[in-house]
């Protein structure tokens, strides 16, 4: 569903929004429309709604409204997780964020999974967050070893999460540091 893009099933009905500066609007409105779907289970509708807010939740992240991300990322069918390893970041971000670490493991080995498919088999809407994910891959790794009292584990992660970080990420190679720190 692209911004101006109506998709009507079943009688209800999906409209892309545009990804304007201020943002916040269209984002919740794009989780709204998600959560509406998946609720009615409407199918094909989710689905393309699923990749709709794909993209708008790595703008969300972005912003850090993980937390408004998560709802409606938890709801998705297991079908839509399965090769969007962007989405399913956004997901595990919208766990991290609100201390819900349970599955976040599973969640991170799955997103691996998927990083060894071919690219043509992912969808990626967000060629910028998909080059961030085997960095952040290792910064939630970090943050669940911190949790769990393990600070070799979180101060190893943390600086495999920097490595792999790209230049233009430093969000990651900050938050990899403060985790350190807090080991």
């Amino acid at each position: 569903v692209r911004a101006g893009e109506r998709v009507e099933q079943g009688g209800f009905a999906v409209v892309g929004v545009a990804d304007d500066a201020g943002g916040r609007q269209g984002h919740a409105q794009a989780a709204a429309a998600l959560d509406c779907a998946l609720k009615h289970d409407l199918g094909q509708l989710a689905l393309q709604a699923g990749d709709a807010v794909a993209h708008e939740a790595a703008v969300l992240l972005e912003l850090r409204f993980a937390l408004a991300a998560k709802g409606a990322l938890a709801a998705l069918p297991a079908e839509v997780l399965r090769n969007r390893p962007v989405l399913s970041m956004g997901l595990i971000g919208g766990r991290m964020a609100s201390n819900a670490f349970t599955g976040v493991e599973e969640r991170l080995q799955d997103i691996e999974r998927q990083l060894a498919l071919p690219e043509e088999e992912l969808v990626v809407l967000d060629r910028g967050w998909f080059r961030r994910l085997p960095a952040n891959i290792e910064m939630y790794r970090a943050a669940l070893a911190l949790n769990a009292g393990d600070p070799e584990g979180t101060i190893a992660h943390a600086d495999r999460a920097r490595d792999r970080a790209p230049e233009d990420d430093p969000l990651t190679r900050a938050s990899a540091a403060a985790l350190s720190a807090l080991a």
